[in-house]
């Protein structure tokens, strides 16, 4: 959208606020400014639809895993990047304990459902950490298959 039709929609926003019926619903005031104002929409409807569209691309693309990146057997709903409390993000298989447990904290605020796949994946991580302090969830995984082929 550009300045100028920025400014424009601005202006006609401003004026249908001051000029509003008490008690009219914003979805009403909004299709009514649709309908009264159809050059301004006409000039607006492509660019709010890419910016739409692009909104909605970069959700589906965060919810598609690469090909090449397998998820975690038997943690598949877990997310391939943590939410850490303080808004930053750690890969999961280069997760260490201490940030899956941070993830943790910040799920448990959210009720989430994957609370508990992460808490099994905690318990997992739990006894290889305390021999090896820093060893990433991926490590852990290698340690485990390992494990499984030598029974």
């Amino acid at each position: 959208m550009t300045t100028e039709q920025d400014r424009e929609l601005e202006i006609t926003l401003e004026s249908a606020l001051m000029l509003v019926a008490p008690g009219i619903t914003t979805p009403d005031l909004a299709e009514r400014i649709y309908n009264s104002e159809p050059e301004l929409m006409k000039r607006l409807q492509k660019p709010w639809m890419i910016e739409r569209l692009i909104w909605m691309l970069h959700r589906k693309r965060r919810k598609i895993r690469p090909a090449n990146q397998l998820s975690l057997p038997g943690f598949e709903r877990l997310p391939q990047r943590l939410k850490l409390p303080d808004g930053r993000f750690a890969r999961l298989k280069q997760a260490t304990l201490k940030q899956l447990r941070l993830h943790r904290q910040f799920l448990s605020k959210r009720k989430d459902p994957r609370l508990a796949q992460l808490s099994a994946l905690i318990d997992l991580v739990q006894p290889h950490a305390q021999k090896r302090p820093g060893i990433t969830v991926f490590e852990v995984m290698q340690a485990e298959q390992a494990k499984l082929e030598r029974k």
